[in-house]
C-alpha cells in the first residue's frame, strides 16, 4: 500500500511548477498503525504567490485523499522554512518527489 500511496502522491504533485520536493513522515511511513498520512510539501514561490500556491497544493492533496481513501495531513513550507529543520524528526523524512521532479522508485531516499 505504501508504494501505491507514494506513487499517487508523486503523480499528482510532481508536475506543479512551484513544488521543490515532497516528503512523507510519521506513522504511515514508519509502517505503524496510522489514522492519516503526513505529507510535507516544499515550495518555491514569491511571498505574494504563497497563499495561492498553498491553496493549489491543498486542493491537490484533497484530490489525493479521494483517490487513496485515506486522509492526508499536509504541511506546506517554503524552502527557507524547510532549511530551518522545523520538524522534530527531520532525519526520518521519506522523499516522495525530489527537487528535479523525479520520483524515487523504491522510496529509499532519506533526508540528511
Amino acid at each position: 500500500m505504501s508504494a501505491r500511496v507514494r506513487a499517487v502522491i508523486a503523480e499528482k504533485l510532481r508536475r506543479h511548477p512551484s513544488i521543490l520536493s515532497v516528503w512523507g513522515f510519521g506513522s504511515f511511513f514508519r509502517g505503524e498503525r496510522h489514522h492519516d498520512i503526513d505529507v510535507l510539501v516544499v515550495v518555491a514561490v514569491p511571498q505574494d504567490r504563497l497563499l495561492y500556491t498553498a491553496r493549489e497544493v491543498r486542493a491537490a492533496l484533497t484530490e489525493i485523499e479521494h483517490t487513496i481513501g485515506l486522509p492526508i495531513d499536509g504541511l506546506i513550507l517554503t524552502e527557507s522554512e524547510f532549511e530551518s529543520r522545523p520538524l522534530r524528526n527531520m532525519g526520518e523524512l521519506v522523499r516522495i518527489v525530489s527537487a528535479n521532479g523525479r520520483t524515487p522508485t523504491d522510496g529509499s531516499f532519506q533526508y540528511r
